[in-house]
């Protein structure tokens, strides 16, 4: 790792983008007077309404905030977040979309993330929210492992719900719950959609469309993380594997990584996907002990750069800290946006990186 950080310029300077990006986080939730992160800011608009999905897996990455810069404030913010998710929970025990209209099955995955973070602090008023959420994910699933209803897309179970299992399964750690084998076997359905080039089918936002790296990096970092707190070795192979031809086609093609990937890893170079390069610099980095024939950290730099650079310029459009969702910030992903779950897993890449 510090052949990392001297690459992207020294530990004060990554330093410094990790509290200036813990700023932006911060003023997304300031501006709902501290319940709820608003999912994006766009300009002329300003900020959006609090986005239950995304604030859900803010909570930890607060928490190890806190905890790493040994700042109670993050921490304190985070548990702020009780008085929000409880109110918005719905009978069932989804959780509502942006809209608040819709329950979707991503959306209260991710919202589990939070609660299970916030279970030591409350643990009375959480451990029902938990049960809740999660009884209504396993209701939903089938015994097949598809999620039978609440898709964002009707009758589309996309492989990017490596990412609902993994919640689901920290959910069933922190409670206590045996395993359910439903999980796996949903687990092993998206594995089977692994092809020879590494390609894993249905992992893209849209059937049939290439896929964002924002949603490759949920479903690799999904299949690692399940492979882990299941110690399935399977599961992590399968996601290095895709990891591996996703670096081989990022030098192929030009060094950089691509805003998105079809099924043969053609990559659309007309702009970044700055989340999914964040999230896929972690996940490279996690993997970077078990990938030794890779030069991870050239390839992991290359991810990172162009994130710290933007953010360094501190555009009068957009508040100090901010990274767009899209280099350039009108690109396809996202266009004109600061979205705070770019800025969520950019501030997670740093704290992974600072760890050392």
């Amino acid at each position: 790792m510090n052949d990392l950080i001297t690459r992207l310029g020294g530990r004060d300077r990554l330093e410094k983008s990790l509290r200036a990006s813990l700023e932006w986080i911060g003023q997304s939730f300031m501006v709902n007077k501290g319940h709820g992160s608003s999912g994006y800011y766009m300009p002329l608009k300003g900020w959006s309404k609090p986005y239950p999905e995304t604030t859900g897996y803010l909570v930890p990455t607060l928490i190890q905030a806190s905890v790493q810069l040994s700042e109670d404030r993050w921490s304190a913010l985070a548990q702020m977040q009780i008085d929000y998710f409880l109110p918005i929970q719905k009978p069932s025990g989804a959780f509502p979309d942006m809209t608040g209209k819709n329950t979707y099955i991503f959306d209260t995955a991710q919202v589990l993330f939070g609660l299970c973070a916030l279970l030591k602090y409350h643990p009375a008023k959480i451990k029902p929210a938990i049960e809740r959420a999660y009884d209504w994910l396993l209701y939903n699933l089938t015994d097949e492992g598809v999620f039978s209803a609440h898709n964002y897309i009707s009758g589309y179970h996309p492989s990017y719900y490596s990412r609902v299992f993994w919640a689901m399964i920290s959910a069933e750690t922190a409670l206590g719950y045996p395993h359910n084998t439903k999980i796996t076997t949903g687990l092993n359905a998206i594995v089977k959609k692994q092809q020879d080039n590494g390609i894993l089918l249905d992992w893209s936002l849209h059937p049939d469309q290439p896929a964002l790296t924002h949603v490759i990096g949920y479903t690799l970092r999904g299949l690692y993380e399940c492979g882990c707190l299941l110690n399935q070795p399977a599961f992590i192979r399968s996601s290095g594997q895709s990891l591996l031809r996703l670096v081989e086609a990022m030098i192929r093609q030009n060094g950089k990584l691509a805003g998105s990937y079809d099924d043969t890893w053609y990559g659309d170079n007309s702009f970044v996907c700055t989340t999914g390069n964040a999230q896929l610099a972690l996940l490279c980095m996690k993997f970077s002990r078990t990938l030794p024939d890779m030069d991870l950290p050239d390839i992991t730099s290359a991810m990172i750069k162009p994130l710290l650079d933007f953010q360094e310029k501190d555009s009068p459009f957009y508040p100090h800290g901010s990274i767009s969702s899209s280099l350039p910030f009108w690109g396809k992903y996202q266009r004109f946006k600061v979205t705070n779950w770019t800025m969520k897993f950019y501030v997670d890449c740093l704290l992974e990186l600072l760890r050392t």
